[in-house]
């Protein structure tokens, strides 16, 4: 999965990413709104994550989630630069 599947899907995703990250409050999830920085910016508050540690979070989210089933040849495997050097 890749960020912009999440922001496409955000009524559907935002209760994965409650389910990933249990720590995040329903208000984060709204202030959040499927934007990947603010995300970010609550998991550091949240977690005590510094600002690489969440962003790899993120990255390992989006390799770990499959929604709604298996990602495959003909699905879009565009990768935020970020996570693309993790790969």
């Amino acid at each position: 999965m890749n960020w912009p599947e999440v922001q496409q899907r955000w009524e559907q995703m935002h209760l994965l990413l409650r389910a990933y990250w249990v720590n995040l409050t329903n208000d984060d999830l709204q202030r959040i709104n499927g934007n990947r920085a603010k995300l970010a910016e609550a998991l550091q508050r949240r977690y005590g994550y510094q600002p690489e540690q969440a962003e790899n979070a993120i990255c390992a989210f989006e390799d770990d989630v499959r929604y709604p089933a298996p990602r495959n040849s003909t699905t879009s495997s565009a990768r935020i630069p970020a996570c693309a050097s993790l790969a």
